[in-house]
């Protein structure tokens, strides 16, 4: 199924003109999730630099409060929204989201180039690139934005398709996209996979070694699993396999993405009562509940595959 970014845009989603009050209603549901997860990011990259870094300190935590003040702002507003009052939230969220996504880039060549002292790996700071790409895409695409390619996030394509644009909108939109929605979700499924994939591997990275040894296997095992069924599906889409042919694969991937929010569930649960050997973990408690509402978001996704 292919996608024309030309479909989606300045012309809305699903009517004609400006931006319906379905439509701004999607924008502020996206926003409202994502401001979030961006300065859960600015947070996690701030508290992870070396003593010696109090610049970069510093700043990574302005980039935060900017962040949770726009975020704020977004929580405050209330139905109905004017198509003009959205548009200008958009443009507020790119001004507080794309220095944090420049700031990303920029730190995962330092940190390869050993510029930068931080306890996180370079790869890691690359994988939360890759969700302000994403985040930026959905809600500009409302307003004639541009889009990520899907190489830039990483989302596998048929040969020749890789610098496309990638086949993004808000969620609650995708149900009224009509053939696009299944570009749609394959490109959203596919990316989240992998970020679901790359959060359980990461996380069992951090357990304290031989004393939580099982939870560091368990971990692990969710996140070979996941990438696994990624490279399963990403198979069979450079092969040109139609949405339907996907499903199956996709039903697995479900299950499986279902099981891997279990565990972040129960981590949450021993880590919170330090019940794990030990008592503590060597990662920021929240750093579940983060996993988790990324983890809720795919499903999201997963759940529409079905019905598409």
């Amino acid at each position: 199924m292919e996608f024309d970014s030309k479909e989606i845009g300045v012309f809305g989603a699903c009517g004609e003109g400006t931006l319906s009050e379905r439509e701004a209603m999607a924008a502020v549901e996206e926003m409202r999730f994502w401001l979030w997860i961006m300065s859960d990011h600015a947070k996690l990259i701030r508290n992870g630099f070396d003593l010696a870094e109090e610049d970069l300190f510093r700043y990574s935590d302005a980039l935060a409060q900017n962040l949770d003040g726009m975020l704020a702002r977004i929580q405050s507003v209330n139905p109905p929204f004017l198509p003009e009052q959205v548009s200008s939230l958009i443009a507020e969220s790119n001004a507080v989201t794309v220095p944090l996504r420049e700031f990303k880039a920029d730190l995962v060549v330092a940190i390869r180039e050993c510029r930068v002292m931080t306890n996180l790996p370079a790869e890691l700071i690359d994988h939360i690139r890759r969700e302000s790409e994403f985040f930026l895409g959905v809600i500009n695409g409302l307003v004639g934005g541009p889009y990520p390619t899907r190489c830039n996030l990483k989302i596998p394509a048929p040969p020749g398709k890789e610098t496309e644009p990638a086949a993004l909108a808000p969620r609650s939109l995708i149900p009224c996209m009509g053939q696009l929605a299944g570009a749609i979700l394959q490109d959203g499924i596919l990316f989240f996979t992998r970020i679901n994939g790359e959060h359980a591997t990461v996380l069992s990275l951090y357990f304290r070694p031989e004393v939580q040894e099982d939870l560091r296997e368990e971990t692990e095992e969710y996140g070979q699993k996941l990438l696994g069924l990624l490279e399963e599906l990403t198979a069979k889409v450079v092969q040109g396999s139609s949405f339907r042919d996907l499903k199956d694969i996709m039903d697995e991937i479900r299950e499986s993405t279902i099981s891997w929010l279990e565990h972040l569930r129960t981590l949450k649960a021993a880590v919170g009562s330090c019940s794990v050997p030990t008592g503590q973990v060597n990662f920021p408690f929240s750093l579940l509940d983060h996993m988790e509402r990324e983890g809720m978001y795919s499903i999201e996704l997963l759940d529409m595959a079905q019905n598409v």
